[in-house]
């Protein structure tokens, strides 16, 4: 027996030190945003650079362990396409995978008291017409909304084909070997400007959730708390772009999946921003691991905020149109909390000061 703990714990423990440096070197660097959205294209070469200084952290170990050619011409295959940046090209979408996610959907979709998909104006919504669908809450995690996107209710109700979206999310989620491939397949690109503008030019609509890992950090059972005043670029893409922007709001999204909270100012608080400023994740220790299966869901779909083209808008013009668009988002608010919030919480748009991050 002892011959065989040994070496495991050795690998394991050369693998826990090759990641913990890793992370280290991400902390070092977090200036650069390499697993959080960026304003522009991250640095090709470093991005590549760190994903291979992580996957060579995670398996390395148990690569030199082994002497079979096919173990290695199979790790060596398999790092080709894990550093091939698909997440920052359009996505590497697969029916397979996403068949995956359509599963997940089902048994989510079980267990939650109940999981609904209301369009405010279905005939709002053109099939020829990009958009850029933007989710709230973000919540500890936007599982609810996933879903929705992941179910056949999508197909049903909402008149944008899958196959021409595609969902932003934290880049950390294309650097875990596995996940990464299964983000890929479900549809998933990377939370870049860059990335965004890939798939616009190809014609392609958008999902973002513009409150992002930040907005974990304030959802509470009192009130729906939203970080939006400080995010000015899906606004500013938009007016770019000259695209509608269709603002869409989950209820009970803060309910499914919620920790008690870290208090500002508190260890837990300061631990949670600095792997936010890293990782672009909210690492929570209080998570639970399943939903809650008394809250009912309700994802509704508002109208498009039509926006007009300005390729080089002020920052002044972007804070206007984010002005128009918090209104539009707090009327479809207003409009749905009594029959989709049993729990009565309150909108709140927090400010600036109180969520920014460098």
């Amino acid at each position: 027996m002892r011959t065989v703990i040994a070496p495991a714990l050795r690998v394991a423990s050369r693998q826990l030190l090759g990641i913990v440096v890793t992370i280290a070197l991400y902390a070092a660097l977090w200036r650069r945003r390499l697993l959080r959205g960026c304003n522009g294209q991250r640095s090709a070469v470093l991005d590549k650079l760190m994903r291979l200084s992580f996957v060579s952290a995670l398996v390395g170990p148990l690569l030199l362990k082994s002497k079979r050619w096919s173990v290695w011409f199979g790790a060596l295959l398999y790092a080709y396409f894990y550093l091939d940046g698909s997440e920052s090209r359009g996505g590497r979408p697969s029916a397979a995978v996403f068949s995956v996610w359509c599963t997940i959907s089902r048994w989510w979709h079980r267990t939650l008291k109940s999981c609904d998909l209301i369009l405010e104006n279905k005939g709002a919504l053109m099939p020829s017409q990009q958009y850029i669908f933007a989710l709230h809450p973000h919540g500890a995690l936007p599982v609810s909304a996933i879903m929705q996107y992941a179910s056949s209710k999508w197909d049903a109700e909402v008149p944008i084909p899958r196959e021409q979206t595609r969902l932003l999310v934290a880049g950390f989620c294309f650097v875990m070997p596995g996940l990464r491939e299964l983000y890929l397949g479900g549809g998933f690109v990377d939370a870049s400007k860059f990335s965004a503008e890939v798939c616009l030019d190809a014609g392609r609509s958008l999902l973002v959730f513009p409150g992002g890992a930040s907005e974990a950090m304030w959802c509470g059972p009192k009130e729906d708390s939203l970080v939006l005043k400080s995010r000015r670029g899906f606004i500013r893409l938009a007016l770019q772009r000259g695209l509608p922007v269709v603002p869409c709001y989950t209820f009970g999204e803060t309910d499914v999946l919620c920790p008690p909270g870290p208090v500002p100012g508190s260890a837990l608080w300061s631990f949670q921003r600095a792997m936010q400023k890293v990782v672009g994740l909210n690492v929570d220790p209080g998570m639970p691991l399943l939903p809650r299966k008394d809250v009912p869901v309700s994802t509704v779909i508002g109208t498009p905020v039509m926006l007009p083209t300005l390729p080089d808008p002020t920052t002044e013009v972007v804070d206007h149109w984010l002005q128009v668009y918090m209104h539009a988002l707090q009327t479809l608010h207003t409009k749905y909390e009594h029959c989709c919030n049993p729990e009565c919480k309150p909108l709140l748009f927090l400010e600036e000061g109180q969520t920014a991050m460098p």
